[in-house]
């Protein structure tokens, strides 16, 4: 990179590291509102893709089979996820309940409506860019977490 393109990397990174503690806020007033832990929410904003199998979840999060476990547990005494058998009996799928999913959509309609109206406003909507530079910014933070774990995909935990 050139001494031009890393004129705005340090204003960036504080961009983003504010961000970070935006988003964290936001999710521990999210968590509060939808009667949850960060850790369970975390877990309700996966499971927003579609089911998944608890191994996948610990993959996902980073969390031991016991964390898992309990973490399904929490969520389901809360009435947000239900375990559903799949073919192999030695496997379930935990599926977020619907209406728990309009509840958590409807907290984070918020952020969506919020984030929406100043790209809107600073005219991000209409160019492609945006678009590429979000991508860019996830692509960014994965590759960061794989040269983290050494090139390794298994979270430390795992390891262990």
């Amino acid at each position: 990179m050139s001494e031009r393109e890393t004129d705005y990397m340090p204003e960036i990174m504080m961009d983003i590291r504010r961000l970070y503690e935006s988003l964290q806020k936001f999710d521990m007033i999210a968590a509060d509102a939808l009667g949850l832990n960060l850790t369970d929410l975390r877990g309700v904003n996966i499971l927003g893709d579609g089911p998944l199998t608890p191994k996948e979840i610990g993959q996902r999060l980073g969390l031991t089979s016991g964390s898992v476990t309990t973490l399904i547990d929490r969520l389901e005494r809360v009435n947000a996820v239900d375990r559903q058998p799949v073919n192999d009996r030695r496997s379930i799928h935990v599926v977020l309940k619907p209406e728990f999913y309009d509840r958590a959509r409807d907290v984070y309609r918020h952020l969506g409506e919020s984030i929406a109206n100043e790209m809107k406003n600073a005219g991000l909507l209409e160019d492609r860019s945006t678009r590429r530079m979000s991508a860019t910014l996830l692509s960014g933070v994965e590759r960061a977490v794989t040269n983290l774990r050494g090139g390794d995909h298994t979270s430390s935990r795992e390891k262990h």
